[in-house]
Formats: structure tokens, sequence, C-alpha cells
């Protein structure tokens, strides 16, 4: 079965099923195929919200709408 990894509700239902292991795993997998790139120690990765896909700065709680952004801003943090 699968589960939408990017909302809370799909986390929740994942955690339910999976238990803490499982979720974990499932979480370290969507986190390892969303990231695009690492710039400068901080990896970037494509997130849903609600204004669409966004490419995120981790560490920095910034995301950005295009890849070439969010690289200017990790290249400087």
């Amino acid at each position: 079965m699968s589960w939408n990894l990017d909302t809370p509700e799909g986390r929740f239902a994942a955690a339910e099923a999976l238990g803490p292991e499982g979720y974990n795993r499932a979480m370290l997998e969507k986190f390892e195929r969303d990231t695009v790139q690492v710039v400068n120690g901080h990896p970037i990765r494509r997130v849903a919200s609600r204004f669409g896909q966004l490419f995120m700065v981790d560490g920095t709680g910034l995301a950005f709408y295009t890849l070439a952004e969010a690289i200017t801003h990790a290249e400087h943090n």
C-alpha cells in the first residue's frame, strides 16, 4: 500500500500501518528519492506544497520555485 508522505494525514496513516521502524525507513527512502542535489552541505529536495512543487534547502527553512534559486541560496548559507 502507498501513502502520501507529503501530507500529515499520509504520514500518520503510514506510521500507524508500518510502525516506527517501517515509517522511518519509508521517510528515509522518500528523502533520498526527493533529494535533487547537495550544495554546500545542504540537501536540496523537491517538496509538494499548496503552491505547487518547490525546491527546499534543508537546514535553512526556505523553499524556492526554481532549482537555480535554491542552489544560489544554498551556496551562500
